[in-house]
């Protein structure tokens, strides 16, 4: 199928057949085979439309999936297998929810418990635009004391999950880890609180690869991370901190001292002026 005629199909399938068949894609691709019966159960559709999705994705890409192979009740990836619906896939990977493959590895993540009924309490403040009192530890008071918070929304930083609050007490906006709530908020009447610009602002970050690598090395980042001059990329002035540690991006003065004196340890770095850094605790 052509690239045109492929997107002619995709402009006029139902969007729930297109998850199905891009689902039916990522386990040929990365468990080397699909059922029915998987589609079935993790799409909560019959199995004879199961069997549909599997012929439509044959149409789609004959030359992807091996004859029906009884013996397994499984269609089987072919050799030649090359991807027609997803591009390497690997977001989808670590998105998809069930998806056991003998070819991956997960790493498990260390939880942070959060107290049962904390999060529809937050993100009802949050819709209603009430503030709370809540009981908060933090390394200066590990037993909990009382805030007044005037929660904006929260932020999922890898296996940290945060609330962005305006904190009456240090008339400022910070961020909250929601694990360290010990009781279930309640709400109270908001006072007057200031705009969150830094909620509001987005920052764009201008990315290149180091210049203190040599060539070759220079070359192999561009490529890895497909780079070619610079890239850009905008987010929210309050996450600034969290997207530099999380990509190993330089987040300090000195961090952006050391990018230059050993290159290797950050061979991506962002261009900014001086007073973009931003880190609040």
């Amino acid at each position: 199928m052509t690239d045109h005629s492929l997107d002619t199909f995709l402009e006029n399938t139902p969007w729930s057949q297109v998850q199905r068949l891009k689902y039916i894609e990522r386990c040929l691709l990365w468990n080397r085979e699909i059922t029915s019966n998987a589609i079935a159960e993790t799409f909560a559709v019959t199995r004879q439309r199961a069997h549909q999705d599997i012929s439509t994705y044959k149409e789609l890409a004959p030359r992807n999936v091996q004859p029906y192979n009884a013996a397994s009740r499984a269609h089987r990836a072919s050799i030649n297998f090359a991807p027609v619906l997803l591009d390497n896939d690997l977001e989808g990977v670590f998105s998809t929810q069930g998806l056991v493959s003998p070819h991956i590895t997960y790493m498990p993540k260390l939880e942070r418990r959060v107290l049962t009924g904390v999060i529809p309490v937050l993100l009802s403040a949050i819709e209603e635009g009430h503030s709370i009192k809540a009981v908060y530890a933090s390394k200066t008071h590990p037993d909990g004391i009382e805030r007044i918070m005037h929660p904006v929304c929260v932020v999922f930083t890898l296996n940290r999950a945060h609330l962005r609050a305006y904190c009456r007490e240090r008339q400022e906006y910070r961020d909250f880890l929601l694990s360290r709530f010990l009781a279930v908020p309640s709400f109270v009447t908001p006072n007057l609180i200031p705009d969150d610009t830094d909620f509001v602002e987005n920052v764009t970050l201008r990315l290149i690869v180091n210049p203190q690598l040599n060539d070759s090395e220079f070359k192999m980042i561009s490529k890895e991370f497909g780079i070619i001059n610079s890239k850009e990329v905008q987010i929210k002035r309050c996450c600034l901190n969290y997207f530099l540690r999380e990509n190993n991006l330089p987040a300090t003065h000195e961090q952006m001292e050391e990018a230059q004196t050993n290159p290797w340890s950050y061979p991506i770095i962002p261009v900014y002026d001086t007073e973009m850094f931003y880190e609040k605790s």
